[in-house]
């Protein structure tokens, strides 16, 4: 059975150009809205990605941690692009975890609110690999960052996490924890969306 990236190498070589073309379109999405997902030092995760190191004369430096390379780039986690049919009828775009692979279906393959939508749950799976530490820490400091911009936000995390309205949201979507609201708003501020847009995305209510 080839590995992931055996498929990967092989989707590459056979990719239609669209498919190509949402790849580097996500890749530029990366660069320029998940520098905290993907830990970059200078990003507002710098003082979690960054420890001192004191020389012999006392002078204190900082170098970064050496994180695993998947959770610097998708381009480094071995997933595969489709634009194509999707079983669900009410998504415009699906990740299989197991498989790392992303399909959209063909009219929204260029629509940035569901690409978005689907990046957060990429990186979101390959922090699932390690320690709890690293999700919280973004957790915690994509909250923080937020509460300066969105003072409300304590109430619709509330409203977010009620038992009622999360199962009902995993019924119809799938898991979209805490982790994805706060990254989905922080999507929704950088952008100039509606409060709400790219968690709810494209063909969801």
């Amino acid at each position: 059975m080839p590995s992931l990236k055996q498929k990967c190498a092989e989707w590459y070589k056979n990719a239609a150009d669209n498919e190509k073309e949402l790849l580097q379109t996500i890749l530029a999405y990366e660069k320029e809205y998940f520098d905290d997902m993907t830990f970059k030092p200078d990003s507002i995760m710098s003082p979690f990605v960054k420890y001192p190191v004191q020389d012999n004369n006392g002078v204190v430096s900082f170098n970064n941690f050496a994180l695993p390379p998947d959770l610097s780039s998708i381009s480094h986690m071995n997933c595969r692009f489709y634009i194509g049919n999707i079983e669900k009828d009410f998504t415009a775009g699906a990740w299989n975890k197991k498989e790392k692979t992303l399909t959209i279906l063909p009219e929204y393959s260029k629509d940035k609110v569901t690409i978005l939508h689907e990046m957060i749950h990429i990186y979101e799976s390959a922090l699932d690999k390690y320690i709890p530490s690293l999700r919280d820490a973004l957790t915690l400091t994509l909250y923080v960052n937020i509460k300066d911009t969105l003072p409300d936000i304590d109430a619709r995390l509330i409203t977010r996490t009620n038992f009622w309205v999360a199962d009902s949201i995993i019924e119809i979507g799938g898991s979209h924890g805490v982790l994805f609201f706060l990254k989905s708003i922080d999507l929704d501020l950088r952008c100039g969306y509606e409060l709400g847009t790219v968690f709810r995305y494209a063909k969801e209510e």
